[in-house]
């Protein structure tokens, strides 16, 4: 048993979690243990498809860019494309997303400027495969750890985050479930 098959599993019965904490890599290749459908295609997911389908099948995913060479299907989710900038997709398209079809925001003038405000993706990591998985399925350091918890568990996790040396979160409303997967509240 590996130590982070131990962390996984001891995070989720002291903090009563109802699934395992994923793991988020960012990666050039997939991994060898990486999940197919039965006909052994890959899953073809939006990427908060795929962070549910870790969460609630267990399943270790990799979310693909656009023009991979590994096969993957990219995921074809326009927000998570511009976040992740994982394909082409320009402000203006984000914002008819949110405004037009999501109705997040009232105006294209909020929205540019909610996109104008948040934290981007590193151009570092553009163009890798964004791999999720069960903590305890992962073989490497994560880079980002996702949890799903209730308001009293997220609540003892920032808590304890702060034991050592304190900083405060940043929570930035109406954020998309993806731009989780590379900011995260405390790093």
């Amino acid at each position: 048993m590996n130590s982070l098959t131990q962390v996984g599993r001891v995070l989720k019965q002291t903090w009563q979690l109802s699934y395992e904490p994923i793991s988020v890599r960012f990666a050039d290749t997939i991994p060898a243990n990486i999940s197919r459908k039965p006909d052994n295609s890959f899953y073809s997911d939006t990427a908060c498809t795929a962070l549910c389908r870790c969460l609630k099948q267990e399943k270790v995913l990799a979310i693909a860019p656009e023009n991979n060479c590994q096969g993957v299907p990219p995921q074809p989710c326009a927000g998570a494309n511009f976040f992740l900038k994982l394909g082409q997709v320009s402000k203006e398209k984000c914002c008819r997303v949110y405004v037009e079809t999501e109705q997040v925001f009232k105006s294209k003038q909020i929205c540019q400027k909610f996109l104008e405000n948040i934290p981007t993706f590193s151009d570092s990591m553009k163009g890798k495969f964004i791999i999720l998985s069960p903590l305890s399925q992962d073989t490497d350091t994560p880079q980002v750890v996702i949890f799903l918890t209730n308001a009293a568990q997220a609540s003892k996790i920032l808590g304890l985050s702060v034991c050592h040396n304190y900083q405060t979160p940043e929570i930035i409303p109406a954020v998309p479930t993806c731009v989780s997967l590379y900011l995260p509240l405390v790093s």
